[in-house]
């Protein structure tokens, strides 16, 4: 539990004394998220409801959107994208908002954000093809969802230094522009 809080950057987020229940919560939570026909609107609010879940039955002292949609993603990676503050900073500088919690109106921002990104990745010229995932050449609609996330924490002030190293332990050895 701890490795998985440390990789999605939640460490500080979740207290000492609340890994076990978070833990449990999560495994139970898990087998409900194995349904390889989760698609739309219904997969997104399954999001929201672990959330809601989560908070009320007290396994952390706040409502863990962001937390529970990378615990999601790690379930669903070919159909969610993971809700964080980069990317809700982006959406803000896209004169997209969305509110705290809303992660269906997140995901609404994304598909919005995503179309624009697609039009700068084929002019760039960077495309699935060049990408392995798990031995295999990505899934076009995978690689542009997982680019696309990546190119929002950056112009929602991610670190640029920091998604290059994470890249790279990846093995991708992916250098980034300066521009963002």
């Amino acid at each position: 539990m701890r490795r998985w809080l440390a990789y999605w950057m939640l460490s500080r987020t979740v207290s000492l004394d609340r890994l076990e229940r978070l833990a449990e919560f999560l495994t139970n939570a898990k087998s409900r998220l194995s349904d390889t026909n989760l698609a739309g609107v219904a997969a997104y609010r399954i999001v929201e409801t672990v959330a809601t879940q989560a908070f009320e039955r007290q396994v952390l002292r706040g409502r863990p959107t962001s937390l529970m949609s990378k615990f999601v993603f790690t379930c669903q990676a070919k159909v969610l994208v993971r809700m964080t503050a980069g990317g809700r900073n982006a959406f803000r500088t896209q004169k997209l908002p969305v509110k705290a919690h809303d992660y269906v109106g997140y995901i609404d921002a994304f598909a919005k954000s995503v179309t624009d990104y697609n039009l700068r990745l084929r002019v760039s010229g960077l495309s699935a093809a060049q990408i392995r995932h798990r031995g295999k050449e990505m899934p076009p609609d995978l690689f542009l969802m997982r680019a696309s996330d990546k190119w929002l924490m950056l112009i929602g002030g991610f670190n640029v230094a920091t998604m290059e190293k994470r890249l790279a332990d990846l093995g991708r050895g992916v250098r980034l522009p300066n521009e963002r």
